[in-house]
């Protein structure tokens, strides 16, 4: 069986777009500085970052690559704390959340298999979502998004270490 080839954060930063790389840079340090554990892979449409928890071990954001370009994922397992952050995204987040399929384990238990982590159900005005955790928070990198990554990834760090 042949080694399995291992990618560095460097190889992944040369695919991020210049524009994005002090938010890239500055989330990294924050977070392998808070001792989150860095894994660069390589999948068909391109690099998957992910920062691993140290007290979990459960994966708390990856930087993926679509299409369409670069994506950011929050794993938001303590999102209830800051709920007031998520219910103050801009429309064009909330519509992209809109967007995102539905937890089967939340709408119906037993059509999904029970090892699979339990979505996320929550309220944004009137609109009530029942998210997959894998696309919940899901969101393309861009200039208008970022600064409420930011928001998110130190709410969920934030809540993470209290936990």
């Amino acid at each position: 069986m042949p080694a399995k080839e291992t990618y560095t954060f460097d190889q992944f930063l040369q695919d991020v777009h210049p524009e994005h790389i002090p938010f890239v840079m500055e989330n990294h340090e924050t977070l392998l500085g808070q001792g989150y554990g860095l894994k660069v892979d390589l999948a068909k449409s391109g690099y998957v970052v992910s920062y691993k928890d140290p007290k979990s071990k459960r994966v708390l954001l990856n930087y993926v690559f679509r299409k369409t370009g670069m994506l950011f994922r929050l794993y938001g397992d303590h999102f209830p704390t800051y709920l007031d952050v998520i219910q103050s995204l801009p429309q064009a987040m909330v519509k992209q959340i809109g967007k995102q399929p539905d937890c089967k384990r939340l709408l119906n238990p037993a059509s999904c298999n029970s090892s699979c982590p339990m979505g996320y159900a929550f309220a944004i005005g009137d609109a009530q979502y029942k998210k997959c955790r894998y696309s919940c928070f899901l969101f393309p990198v861009n200039a208008e998004n970022i600064p409420y990554f930011k928001t998110l990834l130190e709410k969920e760090t934030a809540a993470r270490a209290a936990a």
